[in-house]
């Protein structure tokens, strides 16, 4: 007992703290407090305030209960869950398993089919590669789409490294997969399906009831990712007949580093874990369970279940709001996904006419993303996008808007403003950029003509246009499809130039070595010959 007190006062001392009797846990507190004092200081000598936030797909803010909830298991009970022969470990194996079953109850699971894990992607990986590998004596057939996270992707492409047959379904231009496509691709030798619940960029709602249903039927296994659902709509495993289920603690307002894999017990799944080691997690993933981040998971699942149907309503208010006033007030704007199978949370915009990350660094008040946070690095279009049918310069031209808890009125409305502003600015400056050049062109063109040159355009006839040189019918270029004059012949007219703004038109002017391209909002000048070598979209 005095060396317990001597250890006390000691720790104590090196806290800072001049009371011993003070619980460690308020003064864990009260040293998070002086922190956030000094981190406000900082912001206000530096004088840029943080921009709002709304990018809640790629993360939640803690929730504050649940912060209360894991500070004494990071201070006063740190013993470790695993150990069985004292008091530490009998405290934290009690609030690991009080956690367990408050994750069970979320989704309408038993406490025993639960298994922490680090995160959705290793509940992911566990899923695929475990079942995958447990059963590769009988059957070598996996199924998934082409819209999943990337983890499940490059876990399947690992598969098909081991000689396993995975077969990427196409979803329809709504996002939503057919269900008669999926019955069909079903083989005898197909051991699971993997399809996520709710997408991470465009936020559809795949009919995971309908799909479980099926698969059962079928006798495969069905596992899904459900990082972006639990917890913000209503889950039951045993109604949907999903056998594994990944969750992720950061995706539902609680800590980073932990999730779970939900394993169906009956009829019961094997899996091959993936690591080796103390065998904890029955033996299914080895590795010390982090008490403190297991107990923020289990009062996170606590709080989303108590609140789900308010959250939901919170959400979609404005969420509608966010997508009604930013159509009612520019143009040209497209809601990516099916509109009606969808979490209101994730709102993905096109901005037709407009660069995604321009847009993005104008709105540097506004913390938002073009896409997966875990992809966002890329410069290619999203492959969720494109999955979908979504045209090259419209998936480069996609934001993401995340709705989440703590959003407010207000600043959906701020969004809202900031948003319009800048659209309007980017699209008025990419207007006149191509105008100028193209106007440019249109000289040379002219010079190429007077010595003799020869022009060809391949395109739409527009009557009404008037060019940069004058009236249609004073242009040099006018003409119907075939005519020929001397050296000219012309295919339409040049007089769409500067139609990608007015009306949707493709075509290929070719002057000498030289060419200009008008397409879908975009145009691309090249011609040496004129002195011109410009590229603009």
């Amino acid at each position: 007992m005095m060396n317990r007190t001597l250890s006390r006062k000691l720790l104590g001392s090196m806290c800072g703290i001049s009371n011993p009797r003070l619980s460690f846990a308020q003064s864990a507190v009260n040293t998070v407090q002086r922190e956030k004092e000094l981190i406000k200081s900082r912001e206000l000598e530096k004088d840029e305030p943080r921009p709002l936030y709304m990018d809640f797909q790629a993360t939640t803010p803690m929730d504050p209960r649940v912060l209360d909830a894991m500070l004494p298991y990071q201070v006063n009970y740190y013993g470790n869950p695993h150990s069985r022969t004292h008091a530490y470990g009998w405290e934290s194996e009690s609030a690991m398993e009080k956690a367990r079953k408050q994750v069970a109850d979320l989704i309408g699971a038993d406490p025993r089919e639960i298994v922490f894990t680090s995160g959705a992607t290793e509940s992911n990986n566990m899923s695929i590669k475990g079942v995958a590998r447990f059963y590769k004596a009988k059957k070598k057939h996996i199924v998934t789409t082409q819209t999943e996270h990337k983890c499940v992707l490059d876990s399947c492409r690992i598969m098909e490294a081991e000689g396993f047959d995975v077969t990427y379904l196409p979803v329809k231009n709504n996002g939503l997969i057919d269900l008669k496509q999926l019955e069909e691709t079903i083989r005898p030798d197909t051991s699971l399906v993997s399809i996520m619940t709710v997408n991470n960029e465009i936020g559809v709602k795949q009919p995971i009831k309908e799909i479980g249903h099926l698969c059962r039927s079928k006798n495969v296994f069905f596992h899904t990712d459900a990082a972006q659902a639990v917890g913000k709509i209503p889950i039951n495993v045993n109604d949907w007949k999903v056998d594994l289920m990944s969750i992720s603690g950061h995706k539902l307002y609680g800590p980073k580093g932990i999730g779970a894999l939900y394993l169906r017990r009956r009829p019961r799944i094997r899996i091959e874990p993936l690591q080796s080691g103390g065998g904890q997690e029955r033996g299914l993933r080895s590795g010390t369970v982090p008490t403190p981040l297991a107990v923020g998971l289990g009062a996170a699942c606590e709080i989303a279940q108590q609140e789900l149907e308010y959250d939901h309503k919170h959400v979609t208010v404005l969420a509608n709001r966010l997508v009604q006033k930013i159509m009612a007030a520019i143009p040209d704007v497209v809601l990516n996904g099916d509109p009606d199978q969808r979490y209101p949370g994730c709102v993905n915009l096109s901005f037709a006419y407009v660069e995604g990350e321009s847009l993005l660094m104008a709105l540097k008040d506004v913390a938002l993303s073009s896409g997966s946070a875990c992809t966002s690095a890329s410069l290619e279009p999203s492959y969720v996008l494109r999955a979908i049918g979504t045209d090259e310069d419209l998936a480069h031209s996609s934001i993401r808007f995340g709705i989440g808890r703590f959003t407010t009125e207000d600043e959906v409305d701020y969004t809202v403003e900031k948003c319009v502003q800048q659209v309007k600015r980017l699209r008025e400056m990419r207007l006149h950029y191509i105008h100028k050049k193209l106007t440019r062109v249109a000289h040379g063109m002219l010079e190429r003509l007077a010595t003799g040159g020869e022009f060809r355009w391949y395109g739409p006839y527009f009557p009404h246009w008037r060019g940069p040189w004058g009236p249609a019918a004073d242009s040099p270029f006018r003409g119907q499809s075939g005519q020929t004059v001397g050296r000219r012949q012309a295919w339409g007219s040049v007089r769409g130039c500067v139609a990608p703004f007015t009306e949707r038109t493709r075509g290929v002017a070719i002057l000498g070595k030289g060419s200009v391209g008008v397409g879908e909002g975009r145009a691309a000048v090249l011609g040496r010959d004129a002195g011109m070598s410009v590229a603009a979209s």
